[in-house]
């Protein structure tokens, strides 16, 4: 982050519990109403979009409307990875006013379009902004470091209520005279601006960091959040607190450089001081040339950021088990097993959700178990379900915080595995869907929060946003196969105009079965993924013990403090 952007809430002095529950309150309204809009399409598919303009409505093609949210799926995927480099490279604020101003000017845009060009244009640009609205917000965890997952979780999971917002204009459609098309996105339009005024406020430049250290002011910023210690005999005691955010009187770097110019106290830490100092100023960056000193996390958290400062000086052949993975610079984490994992991991699931979404309404009519009043309300229900899928981020953050990423993600295996088992041999019971549409919620709602926490826990703030839009841009790139793969397993029995729910009609019901077969091997064989990413974690804490046990560290540069492993 450059040295010249503060925060502008330490203006103030030290963040209350008061102020930091409203940021929270803020977020959580942001992504409510701006995170996913065009997720509740098929709310207005069938009606406000094709209705003529002189009912109120767009009067677009029904034919075309599906070539329509096609654009603005695939936009809203890839977008994630650019927003993800101004998150990066600009920090949240910016990130944030950037997604808003964006969603405004596709409401905007949409409020004026009278033709299908100009509305795939609008719905488009609507779209781009809605990834950056939730991968903004996430920072803001780190201001509650006793519950953090359990804040991502609803941070995250709140998106499920903007799936919502078509639903509202649907309804106003029906109930409103006033309410047309055009007047309901020009009145969203200001909605979305009032939100970027409010996060210009609210927001800061630079995301807040987690608090490790048992202090009484380690949730609070100030002038004095690193001090050097004094010198007892021969011994140097360093005492590093914990800063959330940048101090008013001192900028990021100009508090970084003040900690190296402390550490240069101790002899072991002496020699590549001066060299520390230039590449710190540098800020991060993802060009692999700079030297990998210039990668170090900017605030000194923890204890595995004093080893992996102190490690990357040695020739220890473990070096790289040693140092944590967010003291290393973007291409190892882009390329290490952790990121790889938690990535292949979140596409196959991702595609699972969304392809199911996409196609029951088919795969009900194919396999004929109900008649068509039962299949309709059967995706009503569905619907639904969904649409409470934020009560279940919000308690796989609760899970998160007291078992672990890697728990939560088996847990998120096995749910999308009895739901696949009710689908494949229950599927006859009306009950027994009603549960799996319970299971699937269940999946989809861990699914996000745990992809996130994987990166956040393993991988940190530094390269969040670029990591995270690459794992959605190339699901975004996956999503494309769905089309293709719907043509080949749906049958034709859905086609018929009056199904006989008997099974008599002479139709094929395609390979719906087949298909799950493969959806429920897929998700065994991701059970590996949680297996690895512990026995990675188990290493890197073995390698850790040993390394300060053969080196002293705990002794020899931080004696007594006490620092925490986790970070």
């Amino acid at each position: 982050m450059g040295c010249c952007r503060q925060n502008k809430v330490d203006a103030d002095g030290p963040m209350s519990l008061a102020q930091r529950s409203g940021v929270l309150l803020f977020a959580l309204l942001q992504n409510s109403l701006m995170g996913g809009i065009v997720y509740g399409w098929s709310s207005i598919d069938s009606t406000l979009l094709i209705a003529p303009e002189s009912h109120g409505g767009a009067g677009i093609d029904p034919e075309k409307t599906s070539h329509v949210f096609s654009w603005a799926a695939s936009t809203a995927m890839v977008s994630s990875f650019f927003l993800g480099i101004v998150l990066d490279l600009f920090g949240p604020r910016m990130c944030s006013l950037l997604s808003l101003s964006t969603i405004a000017t596709g409401c905007a845009l949409l409020a004026v379009s009278y033709d299908f060009a100009q509305f795939s244009v609008g719905f488009c640009v609507l779209a781009f902004g809605g990834p950056g609205i939730c991968s903004s917000i996430i920072h803001i965890a780190n201001l509650f470091p006793e519950s953090k997952n359990l804040v991502m979780g609803c941070l995250s999971g709140c998106i499920a209520v903007s799936f919502s917002v078509l639903s509202v204009f649907d309804y106003l459609w029906h109930q409103y005279e006033w309410a047309t098309f055009h007047s309901l996105f020009a009145f969203y339009a200001i909605i979305a601006t009032l939100l970027g005024v409010g996060a210009l406020v609210i927001y800061p430049n630079d995301p807040y960091e987690e608090s490790t250290l048992d202090d009484d002011s380690s949730i609070n910023g100030s002038d004095d959040d690193y001090k050097t210690g004094q010198l007892e005999g021969e011994e140097t005691r360093l005492l590093v607190k914990t800063i959330v955010h940048p101090s008013v009187h001192h900028s990021p770097t100009t508090v970084v450089l003040r900690h190296v110019a402390s550490l240069s106290a101790i002899p072991e830490h002496k020699h590549h001081h001066e060299s520390h100092i230039q590449s710190v100023a540098a800020g991060p960056s993802l060009m692999i040339q700079q030297p990998l000193d210039s990668y170090l996390r900017p605030y000194t958290r923890s204890e595995s950021f004093m080893i992996s400062k102190e490690v990357m000086a040695t020739d220890d052949p473990n070096k790289d088990v040693i140092m944590s993975l967010k003291d290393q610079p973007f291409l190892k984490q882009l390329l290490s097993g952790s990121y790889i994992r938690s990535s292949i991991l979140f596409w196959i699931c991702s595609f699972v959700t969304n392809f199911y979404v996409s196609s029951l309404s088919t795969e009900l009519a194919d396999l004929d178990q109900y008649t068509s009043p039962v299949q309709h309300g059967l995706t009503q229900t569905f619907t639904l379900f969904m649409s409470g899928g934020v009560f279940g981020s919000v308690m796989v953050g609760i899970l998160i915080d007291n078992f672990g990423v890697e728990i939560c993600t088996s847990i998120l295996l096995v749910f999308g595995q009895l739901q696949m088992v009710i689908v494949l041999f229950f599927d006859q019971y009306q009950s027994m869907m009603m549960l799996s549409f319970f299971l699937y919620t269940l999946f989809r709602a861990f699914l996000y929060p745990v992809f996130i926490a994987s990166l956040t826990s393993r991988l940190g703030f530094k390269y969040f946003g670029v990591l995270l839009g690459i794992g959605f841009a190339v699901s975004g790139l996956f999503q494309l196969l769905m089309a293709p793969l719907h043509d080949i397993v749906a049958g034709d029995c859905h086609l018929l105009a009056s199904p006989d729910p008997s099974g008599e009609d002479d139709c094929f019901e395609g390979l719906w079965i087949s298909l799950h077969l493969l959806q429920l091997s897929a998700l065994l064989g991701l059970m590996v993924v949680p297996f690895l990413d512990y026995r990675s974690k188990v290493a890197h804490e073995l390698a850790v013990e040993e390394y300060k046990a053969r080196t002293h560290f705990g002794y020899r540069s931080l004696s007594g403090i006490g620092l925490s492993l986790e970070d």
